[in-house]
Protein backbone atom coordinates (compact mmCIF):
# COMPACT_ATOMS: atom_id res chain seq x y z
CA UNK A 1 0.00 0.00 0.00
CA UNK A 2 2.99 2.70 1.20
CA UNK A 3 4.33 1.77 -2.32
CA UNK A 4 1.36 2.48 -4.20
CA UNK A 5 0.72 5.55 -2.43
CA UNK A 6 4.00 6.94 -3.41
CA UNK A 7 3.06 5.75 -7.21
CA UNK A 8 0.06 7.84 -7.30
CA UNK A 9 1.78 11.10 -5.54
CA UNK A 10 3.67 13.08 -8.49
CA UNK A 11 4.40 16.30 -6.36
CA UNK A 12 4.68 16.93 -3.03
CA UNK A 13 2.61 19.50 -1.59
CA UNK A 14 3.96 23.63 -1.37
CA UNK A 15 4.88 25.41 1.79
CA UNK A 16 2.19 28.84 1.39
CA UNK A 17 5.43 30.80 1.46
CA UNK A 18 6.70 29.18 -1.75
CA UNK A 19 3.39 29.16 -3.72
CA UNK A 20 2.67 33.22 -2.66
CA UNK A 21 6.00 33.72 -4.46
CA UNK A 22 5.59 31.97 -7.25
CA UNK A 23 2.42 33.98 -7.71
CA UNK A 24 3.77 37.17 -7.53
CA UNK A 25 6.01 36.15 -10.62
CA UNK A 26 2.72 35.31 -11.91
CA UNK A 27 1.16 39.10 -11.27
CA UNK A 28 4.51 40.73 -12.86
CA UNK A 29 3.77 38.34 -15.66
CA UNK A 30 0.01 39.41 -15.83
CA UNK A 31 1.03 43.27 -15.88
CA UNK A 32 3.92 43.38 -18.39
CA UNK A 33 2.02 41.33 -20.60
CA UNK A 34 3.40 38.04 -20.27
CA UNK A 35 1.26 35.62 -19.18
CA UNK A 36 -0.54 33.33 -21.34
CA UNK A 37 -3.96 34.32 -22.25
CA UNK A 38 -5.88 33.19 -25.06
CA UNK A 39 -8.76 35.57 -26.59
CA UNK A 40 -11.73 33.61 -28.07
CA UNK A 41 -12.14 36.41 -30.39
CA UNK A 42 -15.63 37.54 -28.63
CA UNK A 43 -15.47 40.40 -26.48
CA UNK A 44 -17.60 39.62 -24.18
CA UNK A 45 -17.04 35.72 -23.21
CA UNK A 46 -13.61 37.32 -22.83
CA UNK A 47 -14.41 40.04 -20.01
CA UNK A 48 -17.11 37.16 -18.88
CA UNK A 49 -13.98 34.61 -18.62
CA UNK A 50 -11.63 37.68 -17.25
CA UNK A 51 -9.89 38.57 -19.92
CA UNK A 52 -9.95 34.78 -21.82
CA UNK A 53 -8.58 31.25 -21.80
CA UNK A 54 -6.12 30.55 -19.30
CA UNK A 55 -3.88 27.13 -19.07
CA UNK A 56 -5.33 24.78 -16.63
CA UNK A 57 -8.53 25.94 -16.98
CA UNK A 58 -11.32 24.28 -17.77
CA UNK A 59 -14.81 25.48 -19.33
CA UNK A 60 -18.14 24.16 -20.28
CA UNK A 61 -20.14 25.81 -22.62
CA UNK A 62 -23.57 24.95 -22.27
CA UNK A 63 -26.93 25.61 -24.46
CA UNK A 64 -30.00 23.88 -25.85
CA UNK A 65 -29.96 22.27 -28.94
CA UNK A 66 -29.48 23.94 -32.13
CA UNK A 67 -28.50 27.18 -30.67
CA UNK A 68 -25.15 27.10 -32.57
CA UNK A 69 -22.64 25.85 -30.09
CA UNK A 70 -20.34 24.20 -32.06
CA UNK A 71 -20.18 27.02 -34.82
CA UNK A 72 -18.98 28.89 -31.86
CA UNK A 73 -16.42 26.45 -30.40
CA UNK A 74 -15.33 26.63 -33.98
CA UNK A 75 -14.99 30.43 -34.23
CA UNK A 76 -13.03 30.07 -31.08
CA UNK A 77 -10.78 26.81 -32.41
CA UNK A 78 -10.48 29.19 -35.23
CA UNK A 79 -9.47 32.51 -33.70
CA UNK A 80 -6.98 30.88 -31.32
CA UNK A 81 -5.25 28.56 -33.94
CA UNK A 82 -3.70 31.62 -35.62
CA UNK A 83 -1.36 31.93 -32.74
CA UNK A 84 -1.62 28.87 -30.55
CA UNK A 85 -1.84 24.90 -30.94
CA UNK A 86 -5.71 23.87 -30.77
CA UNK A 87 -7.54 20.36 -30.84
CA UNK A 88 -10.96 19.98 -31.74
CA UNK A 89 -12.71 16.66 -31.07
CA UNK A 90 -15.86 16.60 -33.07
CA UNK A 91 -18.06 13.33 -31.65
CA UNK A 92 -21.00 15.05 -33.64
CA UNK A 93 -20.25 16.50 -36.95
CA UNK A 94 -18.22 14.26 -39.78
CA UNK A 95 -14.65 16.43 -40.56
CA UNK A 96 -16.39 17.50 -44.00
CA UNK A 97 -18.73 19.12 -41.78
CA UNK A 98 -16.51 21.18 -39.89
CA UNK A 99 -14.17 22.49 -42.81
CA UNK A 100 -17.40 23.38 -44.75
CA UNK A 101 -18.52 25.07 -41.91
CA UNK A 102 -15.39 26.97 -41.28
CA UNK A 103 -14.70 28.04 -45.01
CA UNK A 104 -18.16 29.79 -44.12
CA UNK A 105 -17.43 31.57 -41.51
CA UNK A 106 -13.91 32.30 -42.56
CA UNK A 107 -15.07 33.28 -46.30
CA UNK A 108 -18.49 35.09 -45.24
CA UNK A 109 -20.35 32.63 -47.67
CA UNK A 110 -23.83 31.47 -46.74
CA UNK A 111 -23.15 27.73 -45.68
CA UNK A 112 -25.83 26.18 -48.39
CA UNK A 113 -24.00 27.63 -51.00
CA UNK A 114 -20.83 26.14 -49.81
CA UNK A 115 -22.60 22.51 -49.32
CA UNK A 116 -23.99 22.86 -52.80
CA UNK A 117 -20.52 24.40 -54.36
CA UNK A 118 -21.95 26.76 -57.24
CA UNK A 119 -19.45 27.13 -60.22
CA UNK A 120 -19.06 31.07 -59.73
CA UNK A 121 -15.82 32.77 -59.30
CA UNK A 122 -16.81 35.02 -56.57
CA UNK A 123 -17.69 32.00 -54.77
CA UNK A 124 -14.20 30.23 -55.21
CA UNK A 125 -12.47 33.19 -54.44
CA UNK A 126 -13.64 33.44 -50.92
CA UNK A 127 -13.74 29.65 -50.81
CA UNK A 128 -9.25 30.41 -51.68
CA UNK A 129 -9.14 33.14 -49.32
CA UNK A 130 -10.83 31.09 -47.20
CA UNK A 131 -8.29 28.11 -47.63
CA UNK A 132 -5.60 29.82 -47.06
CA UNK A 133 -6.27 30.92 -43.77
CA UNK A 134 -6.92 27.76 -43.04
CA UNK A 135 -3.57 26.25 -44.16
CA UNK A 136 -1.70 28.50 -41.86
CA UNK A 137 -3.41 27.85 -38.77
CA UNK A 138 -2.31 25.05 -35.46
CA UNK A 139 -5.45 23.59 -35.98
CA UNK A 140 -6.50 19.67 -35.48
CA UNK A 141 -9.57 18.09 -35.98
CA UNK A 142 -10.69 14.66 -34.54
CA UNK A 143 -14.09 13.29 -35.40
CA UNK A 144 -14.35 9.56 -33.73
CA UNK A 145 -17.28 8.79 -31.97
CA UNK A 146 -18.25 7.96 -28.53
CA UNK A 147 -14.26 8.52 -27.07
CA UNK A 148 -13.62 7.80 -23.74
CA UNK A 149 -11.89 10.01 -21.24
CA UNK A 150 -8.65 7.95 -22.04
CA UNK A 151 -8.74 8.45 -25.70
CA UNK A 152 -9.20 12.23 -25.08
CA UNK A 153 -6.17 12.35 -23.43
CA UNK A 154 -4.03 10.04 -25.36
CA UNK A 155 -4.98 12.47 -28.77
CA UNK A 156 -4.28 15.62 -26.88
CA UNK A 157 -0.85 14.45 -25.58
CA UNK A 158 -0.03 13.41 -28.99
CA UNK A 159 -0.64 16.77 -30.48
CA UNK A 160 1.20 18.44 -27.56
CA UNK A 161 4.37 16.65 -28.03
CA UNK A 162 4.04 17.14 -31.74
CA UNK A 163 2.90 20.34 -32.29
CA UNK A 164 2.27 21.80 -29.53
CA UNK A 165 -1.46 22.36 -27.51
CA UNK A 166 -2.85 25.59 -25.67
CA UNK A 167 -6.74 24.49 -26.45
CA UNK A 168 -8.69 21.47 -26.36
CA UNK A 169 -12.26 21.40 -27.40
CA UNK A 170 -14.85 18.26 -26.86
CA UNK A 171 -18.16 18.50 -28.91
CA UNK A 172 -19.89 17.32 -26.45
CA UNK A 173 -19.88 16.02 -23.11
CA UNK A 174 -22.77 13.75 -23.39
CA UNK A 175 -21.40 12.22 -26.31
CA UNK A 176 -18.40 10.82 -24.78
CA UNK A 177 -18.17 7.62 -22.60
CA UNK A 178 -18.34 7.34 -19.11
CA UNK A 179 -18.21 5.46 -16.39
CA UNK A 180 -20.44 5.38 -13.39
CA UNK A 181 -23.96 4.03 -11.64
CA UNK A 182 -25.78 6.27 -13.60
CA UNK A 183 -25.62 8.69 -16.66
CA UNK A 184 -25.60 11.56 -14.30
CA UNK A 185 -22.50 10.13 -12.66
CA UNK A 186 -20.59 9.61 -15.57
CA UNK A 187 -20.73 13.08 -16.79
CA UNK A 188 -19.76 13.84 -13.57
CA UNK A 189 -16.90 11.86 -13.43
CA UNK A 190 -16.37 13.17 -17.01
CA UNK A 191 -16.03 16.92 -16.44
CA UNK A 192 -13.46 16.15 -13.62
CA UNK A 193 -11.43 13.97 -15.85
CA UNK A 194 -11.63 17.12 -18.23
CA UNK A 195 -10.73 19.37 -15.40
CA UNK A 196 -7.77 17.28 -14.19
CA UNK A 197 -6.36 16.92 -18.14
CA UNK A 198 -6.11 20.94 -17.90
CA UNK A 199 -3.88 21.06 -14.81
CA UNK A 200 -2.01 17.94 -15.94
CA UNK A 201 -1.31 19.60 -19.70
CA UNK A 202 -1.42 22.75 -18.42
CA UNK A 203 -3.98 23.61 -21.52
CA UNK A 204 -7.15 25.22 -21.69
CA UNK A 205 -10.50 22.76 -22.22
CA UNK A 206 -13.17 24.03 -23.22
CA UNK A 207 -16.20 21.20 -23.22
CA UNK A 208 -19.51 21.90 -24.95
CA UNK A 209 -22.85 20.56 -23.26
CA UNK A 210 -26.77 19.82 -24.23
CA UNK A 211 -28.83 21.42 -22.14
Amino acid sequence: LESLGEATVKREPKLLAQALADHINLLERRSTGGERVISTGYEDLDRALNGGLRPGWSVILAARPGMGKTSLALNIASHAAVDHGVLFLSMEMPESELIDRNIASLGRVPLDRVMNAPDDNEFWDRVTAATLKMRDMNLHIDDQPALRLLDVRTKARMVKRKSGLDVLIVDYLQLMQGEGANRNAEIEGISRGLKALAKELNIAVIALAQL
